[in-house]
């Protein structure tokens, strides 16, 4: 009888010791799962079902490091700060070997512009991991937000011995030996930059601007040359060019590359504005009556729209004032005076035309408001 006993208690002891091991297996196999899914829609963008995802896996393994960390990089992609830091925090509790939580809490601190508090946990993750050349670029970039230059361009520094032929690493140091002082480095770095990758833009325009700060025109005009031939999709750098040839008295040269532009992007309103802009200033500063005429031809349509902007209205308003259209011009500038922010020239600008057309108490009212926008509180 009582071996009886026994053996019935043994057999529901190894039955009890089967279904725990069988809930544990599947307990296993649903956490992967759920991980596997939730990295697929963080993959794919489907951030809201990422968390859930990943918060399933949390809810079966509450002391494992890694749910509360994808869950902590999810919400950061999200850019809910506070979120993601909670979760960070708790992975790097549950595992302080791990270096990823510290590097993720930078990534948060860098998103909020605490760039101080991101530099120390990039820090801090690489005294667990130091040859993450990755952490590294980011200890530079944050060092050099934080404004501590010889910091940054240590960090570079090493992020280049890891990576030394990365072209994004070089271009980091270049910008880290910009804010260090070392101009010469500087462009060595960004030329690095350039040689290893030929479509390089970034290190380009850095490059020009340390040319033209060295009065080297010419070498920074071919460079913001081939950047408008490297970028074809927006006008900015073509802008960039026109601005530097007009900076640099080559008038002629801005004029051709924004009517390059216009032909290229013939409904920007950015790069309409900048010819007319050019050909105002042509006008104004040498008298010349034919750039006035296309500047006001180049105007009229856009500032007769209902819509126009007051960068358009103000503008046309000035060749107006130019032209001795006195009643347009203060008319369009009484338009651009309602499109907030207000320049305080547009208000110096309505104020001549009002004084010129007679009518004293409007020009004292324009010249008061230009005051209060140039004196402030």
């Amino acid at each position: 009888m009582r071996k009886g006993v026994v053996l019935a208690c043994g057999g529901a002891a190894l039955m009890v010791s089967s279904v725990l091991g069988w809930i544990d297996v599947r307990r296993e196999r649903d956490f992967r799962r759920l991980l596997a899914e939730g990295d697929r829609a963080l993959a794919a963008g489907q951030t809201s079902v990422a968390v859930e995802a990943f918060s399933g896996a949390l809810a079966l393994k509450p002391q494992s490091m890694l749910p509360y960390l994808k869950r902590g990089d999810t919400y950061l992609h999200r850019g809910e700060w506070a979120a993601a830091d909670r979760d960070l925090q708790s992975a790097s509790a549950l595992d302080p070997t791990a270096p990823q939580p510290r590097e993720r809490r930078g990534d948060v601190a860098l998103g909020e512009g605490r760039f101080a508090e991101a530099a120390r946990d990039y820090r801090d993750s690489l005294a667990l991991e130091d040859r993450a050349p990755g952490v590294l670029r980011k200890l530079a970039l944050a060092e050099h937000q934080a404004g501590n230059p010889d910091a940054a361009v240590r960090a570079a520094d090493a992020a280049v011995r890891l990576e030394p032929e990365n072209p994004n690493t070089h271009y980091l140091r270049g910008l880290t030996l910009v804010g260090a002082r070392r101009p010469a480095d500087a462009r060595r770095a960004f030329e690095r930059a350039i040689a290893l990758e030929a479509g390089a833009v970034g290190p380009r325009l850095a490059l020009a601007g340390l040319h033209e700060s060295a009065h080297r025109t010419q070498d920074a005009l071919a460079l913001r040359e081939a950047v408008a031939a490297l970028v074809s999709d927006t006008p900015g750098p073509i802008l960039g060019l026109a601005d530097a040839y007009a900076r640099t008295g080559q008038v002629e040269q801005a004029e051709a590359a924004l009517a390059r532009a216009a032909i290229r992007y013939p409904d920007s309103q950015i790069i309409l504005l900048a010819r007319a802009r050019l050909l105002v200033d042509r006008a104004d500063g040498l008298a010349d009556t034919t750039s006035l005429r296309q500047a006001l031809q180049i105007l009229a349509p856009s500032a007769a729209q209902p819509d126009a902007s007051g960068a358009v209205l103000a503008l046309y308003g000035r060749a107006l004032l130019l032209d001795g259209s006195l009643a347009a011009a203060e008319r369009t500038l009484q338009r651009a005076i309602l499109h907030t922010p207000v320049a305080a020239g547009t208000f110096a600008l309505l104020a001549e035309a009002s004084a010129r057309r007679g009518h004293p108490s409007e020009a004292a009212h324009a010249r008061a408001q230009q005051a209060a926008l140039t004196t402030g509180p």
